[in-house]
């Protein structure tokens, strides 16, 4: 559930789209960016919107993983391990200017 499901995102940022990027650990070899736009037909994204955008790129993200090796166990990525349902968005973080990075809880219940 996500609370403030219509309110639009980052409308006080000013700006129109933004890099999202996915860094997991024993995964950073795998490059993942997309670009976010905040504006779509003149209607800002809002809560619900962004976070699907941001479960779609994780479920790729997790698909593309099955294929490289991780060098963290702990982490892998894998039917055995963690699964894209075990996945939580918690929050989303400006790490550097225009990028940012999903801030994702493991549940392994």
């Amino acid at each position: 559930m996500v609370q403030g499901a219509n309110d639009p995102v980052l409308a006080h940022t000013g700006r129109q789209r933004i890099m999202f990027r996915i860094l997991w650990p024993g995964y950073e070899h795998v490059e993942w960016f997309d670009q976010v736009e905040l504006i779509h037909r003149g209607h800002a994204l809002t809560r619900v919107q962004l976070a699907a955008f941001i479960a779609q790129n994780f479920a790729r993200f997790v698909e593309k993983t099955r294929k490289e090796p991780s060098r963290s166990s702990e982490w892998n990525l894998t039917s055995s391990g963690i699964r894209f349902e075990h996945l939580v968005l918690v929050a989303l973080v400006n790490t550097w200017e225009g990028v940012w990075q999903a801030d994702v809880a493991v549940d392994l219940r």
